[in-house]
């Protein structure tokens, strides 16, 4: 299995980035009491700073 992810890695490397931006979305949106490890108000900023908008 382990073997499998990383070849796919390997061929593909813009998965890494889908997966980070994945893992960045699933990480902001974690509670830890009143701690919060991202803030969802703006969420279409990031994506049109990467658009370049």
């Amino acid at each position: 299995m382990i073997d499998f992810v990383l070849q796919a890695l390997r061929s593909n490397p813009e998965i890494a980035v889908f997966m980070a931006i994945a893992l960045g979305m699933l990480l902001g949106r974690l509670r830890l009491g009143s701690f919060h490890l991202g803030q969802h108000r703006h969420g279409g900023d990031g994506i049109a700073a990467v658009g370049g908008r």
